[in-house]
């Protein structure tokens, strides 16, 4: 992420997920505390989650470079 432009590195820092996809996270990990998930649930559940924490990686990453880089940061 080094060579990114500062406005490709801003743009890697919004999520990922699209609302639905995160909707259906939610939806998942309050049924997976309620009761056992299918496997077709379990491995979409699966599926978001790394989703989820690859996007979670991505951001971080950009806003490091963001910051080494002199940007004020959002709070």
């Amino acid at each position: 992420m080094h060579l990114f432009s500062d406005e490709a590195l801003w743009a890697a820092t919004t999520p990922s997920l699209s609302p639905t996809e995160e909707d259906r996270l939610t939806q998942l990990n309050a049924e997976a505390g309620e009761r056992d998930l299918t496997s077709t649930e379990d491995a979409k559940q699966q599926s978001l989650i790394t989703a989820y924490r690859r996007s979670v990686l991505r951001r971080a990453k950009a806003l490091a470079v963001l910051a080494q880089r002199g940007h004020s940061l959002p709070v």
